[in-house]
């Protein structure tokens, strides 16, 4: 309870210090290893909804295992949609080629801070 209370009051520094409201009823909250009753009076606490232990952070899914298939079915999905909206661009070949490896070469890199951050 003390590392949630220490979390609000960080917060709460954030909204005096910068002038910026944190709209807590917005506001999801998700701990791993703490049991269900534990998680609800947290979020009791902190004025926030539940994070369902399966969700996406910007596009990537979360809790799932990246070695299987479905995991990047969205990613895939999303890179296919932005390769076709390109098609009725008027880009020519090598304009598509350089647009397409840069948005693959930068995915990861990203993918990379992002399980980092996770990690910590």
């Amino acid at each position: 309870m003390r590392n949630v209370v220490t979390i609000k009051c960080s917060l709460r520094c954030f909204e005096l210090a910068y002038g910026l409201k944190v709209n807590f009823l917005k506001s999801r909250f998700e701990a791993v290893g703490v049991h269900s009753e534990k998680l609800i009076k947290y979020a009791n606490f902190l004025n926030c909804k539940l994070l369902p232990f399966s969700f996406t952070y910007l596009g990537i899914p979360i809790s799932t295992n990246p070695r299987k298939v479905e995991t990047w079915k969205p990613i895939v999905e999303k890179i296919k949609m932005k390769l076709n909206g390109w098609k009725h661009k008027l880009l020519s070949f090598v304009e598509k080629v350089c647009l397409i490896n840069l948005v693959m070469t930068s995915l990861p890199l990203f993918f990379s801070h992002f399980l980092e951050y996770r990690w910590e």
